[in-house]
């Protein structure tokens, strides 16, 4: 098995509520948005605080994983060397 995707893991693990509470406590921020999404959104009644904290607790999660993966390369690397020389660990007893 190797672990090309173990950030796979970490990923599903990591939702919306790990980093924002359940009722988070709101803070004002001053954004530059592009005046014509801007009207488009006004236009279609779109709430920007929700789908600003949508898009951004993505981002979050996305770039916790990449520093994840980033921060274990050496380890998934070696790892996976381990496995292409020795191969995994107790593969004798898989049944597939």
């Amino acid at each position: 098995m190797r672990v090309n995707y173990a950030h796979a893991y970490l990923m599903n693990d990591l939702r919306i509520g790990d980093i924002m509470q359940i009722s988070p406590q709101k803070r004002s921020a001053n954004l530059s948005i592009n005046a014509a999404l801007l009207a488009q959104a006004k236009d279609l009644e779109v709430n920007l605080s929700a789908t600003f904290e949508a898009a951004l607790g993505q981002e979050v999660k996305r770039l916790r994983g990449a520093k994840w993966l980033e921060e274990n390369a050496e380890a998934i690397q070696a790892y996976n060397a381990r496995v292409q020389t020795e191969g995994l660990a107790l593969a004798e007893f898989r049944r597939f």
